[in-house]
This record gives structure tokens, sequence and C-alpha cells, in this order.
């Protein structure tokens, strides 16, 4: 007979199954009615509501509580024990033999000293369970843990190489190789430290004479070179111009 039957017709002594459901539907709200008002018989009924409302015990948690439970305290001995066997009820002890027992004992110390939080909370996720069911989910889950780490240690390089290849603008580049090509070359124009011509403070200065001065002594490649590092084609049409 189940809780709910148990609770209902306890107190009825002559009672008929036809009269069962009929009896049940009065007693009932109508909220609680709708969820087996298809139901044609009382048993049915009573397995619906059993699904619903009664909550199914997770007897591997409740063993847990129970070998974890300590002595508070101002608890006294008496009360003590009577918590424990409170707790004891939801354990679902059974008449089992030596080597099931023990497996049971080995399955409740597994769970119970994993290092695992994450695994441990799916175990319990189990409201029953063998060792081996225990052990083969725990390795599952342990497996499954490794295998996205090392999908997370191997995505990460990559996408921080991405980021950095699309950080380097050309604009960027030119900047960089210009930079490490003349680290210790002086702006021609100003005589500050090398930078572009568009931010020297002598952009605008410029001897009308200076191209034959300047390029007396030099080569085509050299000249060529200079206007590479300093980003300008405004020099090169001043000293390349027909």
């Amino acid at each position: 007979m189940a809780p709910l039957e148990e609770n209902f017709l306890g107190g009825i002594k002559t009672l008929t199954e036809e009269n069962k459901l009929p009896l049940l539907s009065n007693y009932v709200t109508s909220n609680v009615y709708q969820f087996f008002n298809d139901c044609t018989t009382y048993t049915g009924a009573i397995g619906i509501l059993d699904s619903l409302f009664i909550k199914k015990r997770n007897v591997i948690f409740a063993r847990h509580c129970l070998s974890k439970r300590n002595q508070q305290t101002e608890e006294t001995v008496s009360e003590y024990l009577q918590v424990l066997n409170q707790l004891s009820k939801d354990c679902d002890f059974t008449d089992v033999k030596a080597e099931e027992y023990r497996k049971e004992y080995i399955r409740d110390a597994f769970i119970r000293g994993l290092n695992c939080p994450h695994i441990r909370q799916r175990l319990l996720e189990n409201t029953s369970m063998t060792l081996d069911q225990s052990f083969e989910q725990a390795r599952t889950l342990e497996s499954a843990e490794v295998h996205a780490a090392s999908y997370m240690g191997s995505s990460f390089p990559v996408q921080s190489a991405a980021m950095k290849t699309d950080d380097f603008s050309e604009e960027t580049l030119a900047t960089s190789a210009a930079s490490s090509s003349s680290r210790s070359q002086k702006c021609f124009f100003c005589g500050n430290d090398l930078h572009s011509r568009n931010i020297c403070p002598a952009r605008d200065e410029l001897d009308t004479n200076f191209s034959s001065q300047w390029m007396h002594g030099f080569s085509s490649y050299h000249i060529k070179e200079f206007i590479k590092v300093h980003e300008t084609d405004w020099i090169e049409r001043r000293l390349f111009r027909k």
C-alpha cells in the first residue's frame, strides 16, 4: 500500500474498490484533482500523487549524513541517539549479505572521500547506485574534466596569437620596423629622437636648397632607406621631383 493510501484509507475498515476513487476525488482540492482527473482507477490516481508529492529518498546522501553526524555541544547522549535513529530511517537499511554490505560501505566511503566536489555532487544526484556504478560514473566525469582542461589549455594560446595578429596594422608594423632599425638615429629635421615626419615640430621648415647638399655623398639606396625610415612621401617628392 502506498504512503498516501495508508494515510487516506487507514481509518476506513469497509470500503469497496469502486468507491475509493470517487471518495478521493471528493477530498482533494481542484488543483490536485486536475493531476489525476483522467484516471479510471484508484491505484492509478494514487500512483500519480505519490510521484508528485512524495520526495524520493537519496539513500547515499542519507547514509552520508548519518555517518558524519556528531554530537552537538549542548546535546545529551540520549538526544544524540534519538537523532541518529531518526536519520537512519532514510537510509533504507535491509537484510543483506556480508559481501553486499561491504560494497555498500566502500561505496559510501568512496563518495565521501572524493577530492573533487563536482564529481561528488554529480554522484549524489543519484538516489541509489552500486559501487560499480558510482566508480564508472566518477571515472567518466574525471576523464571529462581532464579533456575539458586540455581543450582550454590549447585554445588560449591560439586565441592570444590571433588577437596579437589583429592588433598589428600596416601602420603599426611600419612604425615597429622603423624603430627597430633606427633606434640610435635622430630626426634629420629637428634633431630629436626619430619620429614620423607628420608629427615633427619642424615639418614646415625646409631649406629649398637642402636637396643637392643633403644628397651629396649618398647613393640612391641610402636615400631610399632614409625615406623608408621617415615614413613620408613628401621628402621623396622633394628629392626626386622632376
